[in-house]
């Protein structure tokens, strides 16, 4: 009896985070969607700056800047900051070229590693910009970014706004199909949050805006900066949403070992929010709490959760069902050995690169877990290789 309820528990809080909340939010999102109600109290056209960290983005850094200041006109109140971080290869040279072509445009050479979060603490103390828009170099902005970002601050409520992200490079070799499915459904799952409840759980990191006096300066450490960024606007009871409308480009990671150092990182921060904000959300915002349970912290639990139902099923193989459970996850199992040797011969059947991708995405989790328990010294990142599927484009 008590592995039977271990395994429908942990089975359960599976579903419940990956297919009844979703399924939940779609079949009622057409009940729920509050019109926005448009607010004049500010001005139409507010100032904004553009924040970067970089670290050796020689690749993408004149591509991105170029696409900042490609922005439709008549808009032209913003500013750009930048950042670079210990940068060693010509990302440099090419800062120093832009700053001197565009009178906005300002660069902070920092000769030791500082960490994303620290570099746009410092950035953000360097402007007097309404709206903060934080950015990555690998990701590059459609023309109507700004524009759209400013229209969506017109709604006094809304606090913080995430882009609308579109991957490029897929490539059936690697992962870069199955993340962007990943990516795709959680970008569609948060704009459901943020239009029926105004919560939306973490922005795209690569580049979302928040209003200047809602940002909190993220603390050392603090590894996923921008979900503690979203966290505290929702704490000072200001809405998150997103913007269609604001589109931005970003190759999608294809190799299975960056994006599992990248998962891996990321789970640390996970598990660093959940700490920090569970209780104080839960105090302040129950409704919060709910869709951060529901979407984020069973999530984060899954590692847990499958190898509880994995391990219960193992004693109940007696019963039919539980001995089904069972051969389906040795199933999957089997599936990612399966492609880890096609993908030795290059075969790649996207079935078998899914399995792999959910197995390592999971594994990530529990290690970044593990790393986190042991302790954050720093939150100094490696970005991912920059322009994966340049051998497809060419």
């Amino acid at each position: 009896m008590i592995f039977q309820s271990i395994f429908c528990i942990s089975l359960l809080l599976v579903l419940l985070s990956y297919i009844i909340y979703p399924l939940f939010l779609f079949l009622l999102y057409p009940f729920f969607r509050k019109k926005e109600e448009r607010q004049t109290t500010y001005p139409e056209e507010k100032k904004i700056a553009v924040l970067m960290a970089v670290h050796n983005e020689e690749s993408v850094i004149a591509k991105k800047i170029e696409s900042i200041y490609a922005q439709v006109n008549p808009y032209s109140n913003f500013e750009v900051f930048i950042g670079s971080d210990c940068s060693n290869d010509k990302t440099n040279e090419i800062l120093a070229y832009y700053s001197a072509l565009y009178k906005s445009l300002s660069v902070r050479y920092y000769p030791n590693r500082m960490g994303k979060a620290k570099i746009i603490n410092e950035l953000v103390g360097a402007t007097d910009a309404d709206i903060l828009v934080i950015t990555d170099a690998n990701v590059f902005f459609s023309e109507f970014v700004l524009p759209s970002f400013n229209e969506s601050f017109l709604c006094s409520s809304v606090g913080l706004v995430e882009s609308n992200v579109y991957n490029t490079g897929l490539d059936p070799s690697g992962i870069s199909h199955q993340e962007g499915t990943y990516i795709r459904l959680e970008k569609k799952l948060k704009k459901l949050e943020g239009d029926m409840f105004g919560r939306l759980m973490g922005p795209f990191g690569g580049c979302y805006a928040i209003r200047r006096e809602l940002y909190v300066p993220v603390p050392e450490y603090f590894v996923v900066d921008d979900f503690y960024i979203c966290m505290n606007v929702l704490l000072q009871g200001r809405r998150s949403i997103a913007c269609s409308s604001a589109v931005v480009l970003e190759d999608v990671s294809n190799n299975l070992s960056d994006e599992f150092r990248r998962k891996t990182r990321i789970s640390i921060g996970n598990f660093q929010n959940l700490r920090y904000f569970a209780p104080k959300i839960l105090q302040k915002d129950p409704k919060g709490f709910l869709i951060f349970f529901l979407h984020k912290i069973l999530r984060w639990l899954t590692p847990f959760l499958i190898l509880f139902s994995f391990i219960s099923s193992c004693f109940l193989l007696e019963l039919l069902f539980y001995r089904v459970a069972f051969l389906l996850s040795i199933m999957v199992l089997a599936f990612s050995f399966i492609d880890f040797i096609l993908r030795k011969a290059d075969i790649n059947i996207l079935l078998f690169r899914f399995a792999t991708h959910f197995l390592s995405m999971n594994l990530a989790l529990f290690i970044g877990f593990i790393l986190y328990l042991k302790g954050v010294k720093t939150n100094v990142w490696q970005p991912t290789k920059r322009n994966q599927s340049a051998k497809i484009d060419a």
